[in-house]
């Protein structure tokens, strides 16, 4: 295994294990509510949705940086970077739709909700190089222009319509919101106190818009518990309460967020909306289960009649307690009669080591030009000399070569001029090529050095007069080893 597969390997063991532990902590903790916590909150979040939007947008950013301001090389490492991850996500979600059935029945409702949140760690990937892609999806040069601007047009246009209707929502939901009675506010009070919340910045309302309990906002400071104008026993406002408190400590708002993003990302995959759709289930099953935790089957057939009763809006980035008509029979099953299920914590661990591991295989190429333009940018290639050329066959030491004559050198010229390459998404470096040639040019540019590597298929060009900047193609056709063997001499 080579050194960086051995580097993705641990991370993806250390970042999965650490998955699995939230399982496997979160249910222990469900099996015993009433313990002390000191400090810490009594629910705690599962992944913060906000970490993979945050990467795709600092990752944007420090490409123009590294590219000095070119537009052109930072748009193709950024699409390099999404693609690989997004296609990534749009199989895993697909596959996870169809495990669904079987999952739910065997691990927790937490565990379950855990899957859907583990590819926001896959940002780790971007600077862990892979030996080369299993599978190359050629396109012409046009067309991936024209394919980008139209999916960040469709990603700008759908995710701008997400943001500005939950703003809206939000302004009409927040229209004539009173401070709720007293008595609503002691429960309010016992239930932050249950939860080990001291000074929460998020605030508890009465919101005549608004026609089940649900939270809204995003920053803590900005979020709202909205509770409908309607009388509650104690008993409702306590199951209420607590179901919205645990939403906004494991942080599902964002979450939801998340799971928008990357429907986004794949807007025109129709079932990337549908696991969308799915995930908020999850997040809701999972938020039942940790509600219900320690309570008996009254306080259980309580809270499913509550649910029963509640239908509202969950537009924008809200949670709220009413079910889906898709997810309500399952929901209600689970709420009245429990199933005893597995952690999860082993299926979250291995579910994340799998999709990290297996995440950066597919890759698109489209043109980039011949030699005659990334290599000899144009010159006469009889203007560069080569100052040396060294083969490496598997894992030999290199060999130096030279080339037999002149006629051998100037056909080496024109068969590098004449290759045809292509840009390449993702980050390779081709080490598990058969064999490998190096050679030093001397450019008729102030003598400055390029070093230009041969791959079985890929060429790699060092221009080492721009900073040592290192530029991968696909060579699609392969390296014809054969002619060029005919070409070369022992030194």
């Amino acid at each position: 295994m080579s050194e960086n597969l051995t580097m993705r390997l641990l991370w993806a063991v250390l970042v999965g294990g650490a998955f699995g532990w939230v399982a496997a902590y979160g249910n222990a903790q469900m099996k015993k509510p009433g313990t002390q916590l000191g400090s810490r909150p009594r629910y705690g979040s599962m992944a913060y949705g906000i970490i993979l939007p945050i990467a795709v947008l600092a990752y944007a950013v420090i490409e123009f940086i590294v590219f000095r301001g070119n537009l052109e090389l930072a748009v193709q490492a950024t699409v390099s970077f999404c693609f690989g991850i997004f296609l990534h996500i749009s199989l895993y979600f697909l596959l996870l739709m169809l495990a669904l059935p079987f999952l739910r029945k065997r691990i927790s409702a937490l565990a379950c909700a855990l899957l859907w949140m583990i590819p926001n760690y896959l940002y780790f990937i971007s600077n862990m190089e892979l030996s080369s892609p299993l599978f190359v999806f050629r396109v012409p040069g046009r067309l991936i222009w024209v394919l980008a601007v139209v999916w960040l047009a469709g990603f700008a246009g759908v995710f701008l319509f997400k943001v500005v209707s939950h703003l809206r929502f939000r302004a009409w939901l927040l229209k004539g919101v009173r401070d709720p009675l007293p008595r609503t506010m002691d429960v309010w009070y016992e239930e932050l106190n249950r939860a080990n919340i001291v000074n929460p910045k998020f605030c508890l309302g009465i919101a005549p818009n608004v026609k089940t309990p649900l939270t809204v906002g995003l920053i803590p400071c900005a979020t709202w518990v909205l509770l409908p104008d309607r009388p509650y026993s104690e008993e409702e406002l306590r199951l209420i309460l607590r179901h919205e408190i645990v939403h906004i400590c494991r942080g599902d708002v964002w979450s939801k967020f998340f799971l928008v993003f990357c429907a986004a990302m794949c807007w025109f995959n129709p079932l990337m909306w549908i696991a969308a759709r799915k995930s908020a289930d999850d997040l809701e099953l999972s938020c039942d289960e940790t509600v219900l935790a320690g309570e008996d089957s009254g306080s259980r057939r309580r809270y499913a009649e509550l649910i029963l009763k509640t239908a509202g809006d969950e537009r924008g980035f809200t949670t709220c307690l009413s079910a889906t008509a898709t997810a309500l029979r399952y929901r209600l099953k689970n709420i009245v009669n429990p199933a005893k299920k597995r952690s999860g914590a082993v299926t979250v661990a291995a579910m994340f080591v799998l999709l990290f591991m297996s995440c950066g295989y597919a890759a698109f190429a489209y043109d980039a030009g011949t030699g005659a333009s990334l290599i000899y940018r144009e010159e006469d290639p009889s203007r560069f000399s080569i100052s040396s050329v060294h083969m490496q066959t598997g894992s030999e030491e290199y060999e130096k070569k030279r080339f037999r004559d002149e006629a051998a050198l100037e056909a080496f010229h024109q068969y590098m001029a004449s290759a045809e390459l292509e840009h390449l998404t993702g980050n390779y470096n081709f080490d598990d090529s058969s064999r490998k040639m190096t050679v030093i040019y001397e450019t008729p540019w102030d003598q400055e050095l390029q070093a230009v590597t041969v791959y079985d298929h890929a060429v790699k060009i060092v221009p080492y007069w721009a900073y040592h900047e290192t530029f991968y193609y696909y060579l699609p056709e392969g390296t014809d080893w054969a002619y060029l063997d005919t070409l070369l001499a022992k030194q």
